[in-house]
């Protein structure tokens, strides 16, 4: 397996893939299921040099080494000049207190300055009957911050 790709190809000879794929060397396309093209932020896209980020390492980092976060979630939000940036959706856990400025800083440690967000909400995170985080919820919270 050689390369991996985010972006939908629609030409004659592909068909439109929302999930991660490798493709190796006789083309056969491989999907992987634990990455979907709607978990990416796609940064600097309208320039033509952009980056895919990966939301889950963003997310997981805040939830796993912070200590104030009960649960954290990273969507897409808009943005005119880099086509997408990461918007940080944070629920603290009981009796946690940090700040938007303090998150802001502690991301800037820990992650590459194109993973870190500009925007931090404090609330609760829309969750399924399962538990799991609503992103098509989130991605709508983002476009509204």
């Amino acid at each position: 397996m050689t390369d991996a790709t985010c972006l939908q190809r629609r030409d004659a000879a592909f068909v439109a893939l929302t999930a991660l794929s490798f493709v190796d060397r006789r083309a056969q396309v491989y999907p992987n299921r634990l990455a979907r093209a709607a978990a990416f932020v796609r940064r600097g896209i309208k320039r033509g040099d952009g980056l895919c980020l990966l939301a889950r390492n963003t997310r997981d980092l805040m939830a796993d080494r912070h200590r104030a976060i009960g649960a954290a979630a990273v969507a897409a939000k808009a943005d005119a000049k880099r086509g997408e940036t990461p918007g940080a959706f944070i629920a603290l856990q009981a009796g946690g207190r940090a700040s938007a400025a303090e998150m802001r800083q502690f991301c800037k440690v820990h992650l590459a300055g194109f993973k870190v967000s500009k925007h931090f909400p404090f609330e609760t995170l829309p969750n399924t009957a399962a538990g799991k985080i609503e992103n098509d919820k989130l991605r709508e919270r983002a476009k509204a911050i």
